[in-house]
C-alpha cells in the first residue's frame, strides 16, 4: 500500500536575504553549519518525474521550504517545469525584494504566500530582519495588479505571524487582506524549527541560545504554541511522516522543519519512496523529538481566538 503525502516541499533556492530571529537562517545557526544550494532546472525535472511516478504524490508542490524562491533567477523556468510535469506549484516569499512578476508568474502557479510578522514599521523588522514594511506592502499591490492584469488565478495568501508586539495590528492586515481580495491567515508564530525547539528547551547555556531564549520569552506567546513541550507529552507518530521534504540537491530529507537534517538519504530518484516513508522516523533525532513533545508543537498550527481580530477571507480549495 503507497504511503500518501499530503503535502511536497522542494528547497530551490537555500539562501535568503533576510535574518529573521526565530528563522535557523537568522539567529539559532552558525551560517557556515549548512549548505545553501541553487536547484537547477535539471534537476528540478528529475524530482518531479520520479514524483509523478509515486500514486501517493499529491497534485501540487511547494517550490520553497527555508529559502527565498524569488531569489532564484531561474524561478519562472522551474514553475514551468512542474506544470510540464503535471504539477501546480505554489511559494512562499517575504516579498522584501521582487523580480519582475511576469518572470515567474505562470498559469500553474496556484499560490504565491507571503510570510509577515508585523503589519507596521515599529513591527515588522522585530522578527524580519533585514526587510521593509512598506517595500512589501508596495510589492503585494504590484503583483496583485500583474496576476490581475494578466488574467491569472494565481491566489495570494497573507501570512500573518502572530506575536505579543503585533496582535493589536491583526484587524489591520485582515482589513487590507479583505479589501485586496486576498487570503489572510493568521496564526500564533511558533519557535521555527526543531532547532529553535531544542534551544529554548535544551541545556545549552552559550551566548547564542540564552539570546535566542531571551528573545522568545520576550515576544512568542509559549504557552499557546508550546503546550505538549511544557507538559511532557509524546507523540508516537509525527504528522510529518505525511509531508515529503526536497533537498535542493534532490536529496530526500528527514523533515521540513529541522534545518540541518541528520540523516544522509538518497535522491528522490534512487530511492524507494515507500521504504523512505516507513523507515524516516527510525534515527536518534526523531525519536528525541517525539518524546520531547517538540514534534506535536512544531507542526500543530494554533489560530487567534475570534475576539482579538476581525474579517477573515473565506478560503475555497485552490488546488481541485
Amino acid at each position: 500500500m503507497k504511503v500518501r503525502f499530503h503535502a511536497v516541499y522542494i528547497e530551490v533556492f537555500g539562501a535568503c536575504n533576510l535574518r529573521c530571529n526565530l528563522c535557523p537562517q537568522g539567529s539559532i545557526t552558525p551560517r557556515g553549519d549548512r549548505a545553501l544550494g541553487t536547484m537547477s532546472p535539471a534537476v528540478l525535472k528529475k524530482v518531479l518525474v520520479a514524483l509523478r511516478q509515486y500514486p501517493g504524490a499529491p497534485p501540487y508542490v511547494n517550490l520553497y521550504n527555508w529559502g527565498e524562491p524569488t531569489l532564484h533567477r531561474q524561478l519562472g523556468e522551474l514553475i514551468e517545469i512542474a506544470g510540464q510535469q503535471g504539477f501546480k506549484a505554489t511559494i512562499s516569499s517575504n516579498l522584501v525584494k521582487m523580480p519582475d512578476p511576469l518572470s515567474f508568474l505562470r498559469p500553474n502557479l496556484a499560490m504565491i504566500s507571503i510570510s509577515m510578522s508585523g503589519f507596521s514599521d515599529e513591527t515588522y523588522g522585530v522578527n524580519h530582519v533585514g526587510g521593509s514594511f512598506p517595500q512589501v506592502l508596495d510589492n503585494i499591490v504590484r503583483l496583485l495588479d500583474c496576476i490581475r492584469a494578466a488574467g491569472l488565478p494565481t491566489r495570494i495568501e497573507l501570512r500573518f505571524h502572530i506575536y505579543k508586539y503585533n496582535v493589536h495590528e491583526l484587524p489591520h492586515a485582515a482589513a487590507f487582506c479583505r479589501d485586496r481580495q486576498m487570503i489572510f491567515n493568521p496564526y500564533y508564530g511558533n519557535l521555527g524549527s526543531i532547532e529553535g525547539m531544542i534551544a529554548y528547551f535544551g541545556e545549552d547555556t552559550s551566548e547564542r541560545t540564552e539570546s535566542f531564549r531571551e528573545y522568545v520569552q520576550k515576544h512568542v506567546f509559549v504557552e499557546k504554541i508550546c503546550q505538549n513541550s511544557l507538559e511532557g507529552h509524546t507523540i508516537e507518530t509525527c504528522s510529518q511522516t505525511q509531508i515529503l521534504p526536497i533537498g535542493w540537491d534532490g536529496s530526500l530529507l528527514t523533515c521540513c522543519a529541522v534545518w540541518d537534517d541528520p540523516v544522509a538519504r538518497l535522491k528522490i530518484w534512487e530511492a524507494d519512496l515507500d521504504e523512505y516513508a516507513t523507515s524516516r522516523e527510525e534515527n536518534d533525532f526523531c525519536r528525541l523529538c517525539k518524546s520531547k513533545g517538540w514534534a506535536a508543537d512544531i507542526n500543530t498550527v494554533i489560530k487567534p481566538e475570534p475576539e482579538i481580530w476581525i474579517g477573515q477571507t473565506p478560503v475555497g480549495d485552490i488546488f481541485t
